[in-house]
């Protein structure tokens, strides 16, 4: 590892056509003011075709240069070898240091320098004593060998330092680990041994390994006099990089004596023991030299006692040197890759969480760089360790600090697989705006291979630093998948677009970007229920513990709603419909504070609870889900939320009444007209505030505006679309509109006949097709009935307790409940204070009557004709 102030990197003519092997160098780690690092959204499209220019400086590399000619690496190696064996071409060039920047590219023996154990002042006058020594000589480069942390006296001189196995540790392992740092720097000779008094002497490799294994104070023979080190050096400045953060030079802390590891790989395993029993023993194997630095765990969301036992016998010597934890829960409800691998939050021991599948391998090179990463970026990194192949089982491997990992997890709201891993990296990136995204591949990465991915990054101007780390030796899991596979499987391209729309959504500052990726997220969603069939789509999507409703048979009428704390409107909601001849209500609860499973017992009420999507990106997927699996093509049914009573026109005493006249009149639909009721008097909210389940009895009155639609309210988009020629029957009875200037759709497509292929909008103002059928616009009022929907959405704003958690839920959830343009109305409502009531209860307002019904009816004269035309005069 290098010190993050160097001279300018060499251009892209100079640069390697492919990066040495072995373990990682953290030259150029931080950025510098003269060569900022390249920042992610700065990565270009075109996964061959490698940077060109003056954009290739902007590259943070992990990886050493190649120094100078084979001429002058030749001559290096004439100074007299460590050992009698022939020296191999060094791979890597070490820095010269800050000072003896001349000494790039020349001719010039490497030395180890053994500093175990040092830190503190000691540490500063031991690099102090090389510093001068360098000086005096101008003939060789050092590289600090450590088996510590504390690199910053290293690095503020710009030199190179490794990492050496605990100085406990068994001989053969520093002897191992010597020889290859012997040969991918080129080492000639060891100095060690330093003390205050006689500064550092010469080593044999036998003494370097016991140096290595005892205080640093330990004496050695006799070496040669070193010039004395000036009183003072001067110091880097900090530096800043392009993201206007301070970089700090002050690596992670040393390890305290005892402490746990500092790896933790996370298996989750769920029926994949023959997979299991293929990797552990050779992960174990490649690492039983690192001693306490790392550890596995492997956690069992299955029954498959016959692998767990095998695991206790036949690495019981892992198990108590706790390099291996094996860990049982409760069977997830259908495998789930963010809710398997955020079981790891309250288990992992280590600083750095890594994940591994079953099917994985790990080597013990990935995870010295691992290690070495982590030394450099102590907690403000994010490893993605893919190759740049997709299918080959390196995209889902990711490391970054625990406490990262903590603190943002997987999303456990997605779909059960695909883009789970980005999301991750995304999400840490975000909450972190220092940490580097790390990856092996600068031109065949999560950014680059990704169009969308790359357009978020750009978009949301996300500038951590991009480093680039050398390939390490790999082995390939057992069961890769190949670089089509997602293409070749149109359900998993649905899944993927849908969760990366959760992502993005989530991780977006822009309500502009943020409505665009709710509509990636619907157009994935209609293809997924159309693919699916309603068995295993319901499977996926909800909680199956409880079972699922089967099919109800042809005479019977289904309403399908979605519900949220709303549990006071289901009493009088259930008694409403049930007289209006529906027999069986499918109930999506969203996650109620109070779950409707604990308090609604009736045969005919069935609850599900879905495990994946948010209320904005899927109710409709709930719903259409839940449809699917009950209905057949041809059935009739009602979708409506909680608060929304349907009333039917005179004559018609069901729905079932009201389905076949839609049908004779050649209608798959039927139209509906919101009415946002309001209280007869003030007093009567009393009542509402002591009893919230009172709201129809208090409520019984609705606005009715006399005058003509304004211009500007005919203008408006969502009037034109969602009304036409009929914007008048919005005028006049828009509640929201005349009390607090928002626009909100109040038409409704309450009654549907399913058919394949049908799909649902958010708030049901709409019917979309993926058959070629267009959707409905405004000729929605083209039918003769038009549905009165009583709407007592209002009663959230008129009193206190009810404005209070309205407004909770808003600022909590809001953005995961609602549309930008939803959520906004929502605030505008409830303004700054209950002065917004008193708007309400100033609307010109009339009694509900059931006359209303018959004025709505448009086959007769009266009010509907009188708001067509005034919608068309006024325009």
């Amino acid at each position: 590892m290098t010190g993050d102030r160097r001279p300018e990197g060499p251009g892209p003519a100079d640069r390697p056509a492919h990066d040495g092997p072995g373990d990682l160098d953290a030259r150029q780690v931080a950025p510098v003011a003269d060569d900022p690092p390249r920042r992610i959204s700065d990565l270009q499209a075109g996964p061959d075709q490698p940077p060109t220019g003056a954009a290739a400086h902007h590259v943070v590399r992990l990886t050493s240069r190649l120094g100078g000619t084979a001429r002058a690496r030749a001559t290096a190696r004439k100074v007299q070898p460590w050992d009698d064996g022939p020296a191999a071409p060094p791979i890597l060039e070490p820095s010269p240091g800050f000072d003896c920047d001349g000494l790039k590219g020349k001719a010039s023996a490497v030395l180890g320098v053994l500093v175990p154990g040092l830190s503190g002042e000691d540490l500063d006058r031991a690099v102090a004593d090389i510093a001068a020594r360098q000086r005096a000589s101008m003939d060789f480069k050092p590289v600090f060998l450590t088996d510590g942390t504390a690199f910053q006296p290293i690095l503020q001189r710009g030199y190179t330092v490794e990492r050496l196995p605990p100085g406990t540790g068994p001989a053969h392992l520093l002897r191992d680990r010597f020889e290859r740092l012997r040969a991918k720097w080129g080492i000639s000779g060891v100095l060690g041994a330093w003390s205050s008094e006689r500064g550092f002497t010469a080593l044999t490799p036998d003494e370097a390994v016991a140096a290595a294994r005892r205080p640093a104070s330990t004496t050695g023979p006799e070496q040669a006099n070193v010039a004395p080190a000036p009183a003072t050096l001067p110091r880097p400045p900090v530096v800043r990089p392009a993201f206007g953060m301070a970089v700090p030079l002050v690596p992670p802390r040393a390890r305290p004596s005892g402490s746990g590891p500092l790896i933790s790989y996370c298996i989750p395993v769920m029926d994949r023991g023959g997979d299991l029993r293929a990797t552990l023993g050779a992960n174990l194997d490649e690492h039983r030299a690192f001693g306490s630095l790392v550890e596995f765990v492997v956690l069992f969301f299955d029954d498959d006692r016959a692998t767990q036992d095998w695991v206790r016998h036949e690495f019981r010597k892992d198990i108590r040197a706790r390099r291996l934890r094996i860990v049982r829960l409760d069977r997830l409800d259908g495998w789930h890759f963010g809710k398997a691998k955020n079981a790891f939050r309250p288990l992992l021991r280590g600083q750095v969480y890594s994940s591994l599948d079953a099917d994985n391998f790990v080597t013990a090179a990935e995870t010295r760089q691992l290690l070495d990463v982590h030394a450099v970026h102590g907690d403000h990194f994010v490893f993605h360790h893919f190759s740049g192949e997709w299918g080959d089982g390196s995209s889902g491997r990711v490391s970054l600090p625990a406490t990262l990992y903590r603190a943002t997890g997987y999303n456990d709201r997605f779909l059960p697989r695909q883009f789970d891993e980005i999301d991750l990296i995304l999400s840490a990136l975000r909450a972190d705006p220092s940490a580097a995204l790390i990856c092996h591949n600068l031109d065949r990465n999560l950014v680059t291979m990704s169009n969308r991915t790359r357009q978020f990054v750009r978009h949301e101007d996300l500038r951590n630093p991009f480093v680039h780390a050398t390939p390490t030796p790999r082995r390939a899991p057992l069961n890769p998948r190949g670089a089509g596979y997602v293409q070749e499987d149109e359900v998993l391209r649905a899944m993927t677009e849908f969760n990366q729309a959760l992502s993005f959504i989530g991780n977006t500052t822009s309500v502009e970007w943020r409505d665009r990726y709710v509509d990636l997220a619907y157009s994935a969603r209609h293809r997924l229920v159309d693919l699916l069939p309603g068995p295993e789509l319901a499977r996926m999507i909800f909680d199956t513990t409880h079972g699922f409703p089967a099919p109800a048979g042809p005479d019977a009428l289904q309403l399908f709603a979605c519900v949220k704390d709303d549990g006071h409107f289901l009493p009088r909601f259930l008694d409403h419909y049930r007289r209006r001849g529906v027999t069986r209500f499918v109930l999506v609860d969203d996650h109620s504070a109070a779950p409707l499973r604990d308090t609604l017992h009736e045969p005919d009420v069935h609850v599900v609870t879905p495990k994946v999507g948010t209320f904005l990106t899927a109710k409709g997927l709930w719903l259409e889900a839940m449809m699917k699996l009950c209905l057949a093509p041809g059935d009739w049914a009602l979708t409506v939320d909680a608060d929304e009573f349907v009333d039917l026109p005179e004559g018609l005493p069901d729905f079932a009444a009201l389905a076949r006249r839609a049908e004779a009149e050649g209608k798959e639909w039927t139209s509906g007209l919101l009415i946002d009721m309001l209280p007869a008097a003030p007093a009567s909210l009393e009542d509402l505030d002591r009893d919230p389940a009172s709201f129809e009895d208090v409520l019984t009155h609705c606005c009715l505006a006399p005058t003509a639609p304004s211009p500007d309210y005919l203008a408006h988009p969502s009037i034109r679309w969602g009304f036409g020629d009929w914007a008048g029957l919005s005028w006049a009875l828009d509640a929201r509109f005349h009390a607090f200037g928002t626009f909100d759709s109040l038409r409704k497509v309450p009654f549907l006949r399913y058919r394949t292929g049908t799909h649902l909008n958010q708030g049901f103002h709409t019917v979309h097709y993926t058959d070629g059928t267009p959707p409905l616009g405004s000729n929605l009022w083209s039918g003769p009935l038009v549905l009165p929907i009583r709407h007592y959405k209002l009663s959230k704003l008129l009193t206190g307790a009810a404005r209070e958690h309205l407004s909770l839920q808003v600022r909590t959830s809001g953005a995961r409940q609602y549309h930008s343009r939803s959520a906004a109305n929502i605030w505008r409502m409830l303004g700054p204070d209950a002065q917004q009531t008193d708007k309400l209860l100033a609307l010109p307002a009339q009694p509900y009557p059931e006359g209303f019904l018959r004025a709505l009816d448009r086959r007769h004269d009266g009010a509907g004709g009188t708001w067509r035309t005034q919608s068309k005069g006024a325009a």
